[in-house]
């Protein structure tokens, strides 16, 4: 077993502290109460420490956000004002004759106004060997006739009379039907009289002990006197 190990000196130089050594110690008992009677006062201070940290941290998000915006509407505008100019550079090419667009279009509406015509009030004549025919064409009118307003009317005071009636025979039915008693009704027969509970006393219970063991006794001498017929019978 080797020798035990012997702690070294170290020199002033490597460990200054160690040949420095206090001369005195005091005892500070107000910065002792401090500490006693501060645990709640550092605990306010830690919780608001770390609210102010959050409150930086949510500043510098938002500035963050407000930047990346901001950069985002910078591209979005740049490429809207190149759509725009590759429209306007498309109507610059498609507006290049105007007045042959303008001659198209009046060829158009001419043909067209010569293609309308009024095809109502018209009347042609039809001439056969032995008969003579006027046509008369004109525009057909939606709107309906008295004859038909009044037909119409006709049916429906018509339904309304049936109706009417139907709801009058199905109230008729409901007033028929027998209504609902909260009583039983009288149908006549006499009533049986409800039996009245009473307790018995106590003597009246001692007497049906009594005569109930009587009769329990007698039957069992019975079935007893019985069973002895049947064995001397055998």
């Amino acid at each position: 077993m080797p020798p035990p190990l012997k702690r070294q000196k170290l020199s002033s130089v490597k460990n200054p502290s160690k040949t420095s050594q206090p001369s005195e110690i005091l005892f500070n008992p107000t910065a002792r109460q401090d500490y006693l009677t501060g645990f709640h006062k550092r605990k306010v201070a830690r919780a608001d420490r770390a609210r102010e940290l959050a409150q930086k941290k949510d500043k510098e998000e938002k500035v963050l956000a407000r930047k990346q915006l901001r950069e985002q509407r910078k591209e979005d505008l740049s490429q809207h004002v190149a759509e725009f100019q590759r429209e306007l550079q498309r109507m610059n090419d498609d507006v290049e004759a105007p007045g042959k667009l303008a001659e198209d279009e009046g060829t158009e509406n001419g043909e067209a106004e010569v293609e309308v015509e009024d095809v109502t009030a018209q009347e042609s004549e039809y001439v056969d060997e032995d008969k003579y025919t006027t046509v008369t064409v004109q525009a057909m009118d939606d709107t309906p006739t008295d004859d038909e307003l009044d037909a119409a009317a006709a049916r429906k005071a018509a339904d309304a009379k049936l109706k009417a009636e139907t709801d009058a025979k199905e109230l008729e039915e409901r007033r028929k039907k027998r209504p609902w008693l909260k009583e039983k009704p009288d149908d006549g027969k006499p009533k049986a009289k409800k039996k009245k509970f009473r307790y018995e006393s106590k003597h009246e219970r001692r007497e049906t002990r009594n005569k109930q063991k009587a009769k329990n006794s007698k039957q069992a001498a019975a079935r007893k006197a019985e069973k002895g017929e049947k064995g001397d019978r055998k």
